[in-house]
């Protein structure tokens, strides 16, 4: 029997998503996108957000003169995403899709998948089963811009993440947990969530996630036809190198012509 208060993951917490992320946006990735894009020459074109939770890289490409589309698994995400989109006056075409079996809409110059959503993939038959999704949404030479935390973040994650959060309406504390699978952490939230009709929603969401180190993703590349262009410790800046310590790893990647 599921706990009483267990709900889908990225389900009630979508309501308060972008509240707990928009630093992370604002001072991480959207200094990274902009570096990337400028190093690499980029020109709008089409590009496709895999795992877009609730649009905010999509609609900030979308308002830079991409055309864009965004697919989640999370449907309660996506509603936040298309409000996003209306509110800001911009267009992105929106899909509830698992990322294992994406299908882009229209073929794409580069595809992007941030803030550790990879990582929700803990068997490495379905990472690249999501390259060669995103492989056939690219368009040859297309790129994929994306990260992944290592497995020295899943190994100490207990140590930084079991912690309270509060903000205008909610409050809830993170718990992770070492799994006895290699490199994979479970992380358990509980969340409470004020309604519109003043009461407070309980909501509890698991996660579990794995932690893959530079050798694996490059391997799991090739298998779907995806090579190596650059692998960095975002967090630290553009281009840093990886240390053995790196809790994160962003990476460029490209298709074959």
């Amino acid at each position: 029997m599921e706990p009483l208060w267990e709900c889908a993951p990225y389900t009630a917490v979508a309501t308060i998503y972008d509240t707990l992320m928009a630093d992370v946006f604002t001072e991480r990735q959207r200094p990274l996108i902009e570096s990337v894009i400028s190093h690499l020459g980029l020109k709008p074109g089409a590009w496709a957000d895999v795992a877009c939770g609730t649009g905010t890289v999509a609609c900030y490409l979308a308002e830079k003169g991409w055309r864009v589309c965004g697919c989640d698994v999370s449907e309660a995400m996506l509603v936040a995403a298309r409000e996003k989109a209306e509110h800001r006056k911009v267009s992105v075409e929106w899909s509830a899709q698992d990322m294992r079996d994406f299908q882009a809409p229209f073929a794409c110059d580069v595809a992007s998948c941030f803030f550790d959503s990879l990582n929700i993939l803990t068997r490495t038959d379905d990472l690249v089963r999501a390259f060669r999704a995103v492989a056939r949404a690219l368009r040859p030479c297309g790129y994929f811009l994306f990260d992944a935390v290592t497995p020295h973040q899943t190994e100490h994650l207990w140590e930084y993440c079991d912690q309270f959060h509060e903000g205008d309406g909610f409050f809830g504390a993170w718990e992770a947990r070492k799994q006895p699978s290699k490199n994979v952490a479970a992380v358990t939230m509980y969340w409470f969530i004020r309604q519109e009709n003043g009461l407070f929603l309980r909501a509890d969401e698991s996660h579990r996630i794995r932690g893959y180190t530079r050798r694996e993703i490059v391997h799991a590349l090739k298998e779907a036809g995806l090579g190596l262009v650059a692998a960095y410790e975002g967090d630290l800046g553009f281009l840093t190198p990886v240390r053995r310590a790196t809790m994160r790893i962003d990476y460029i990647a490209r298709k074959k012509e």
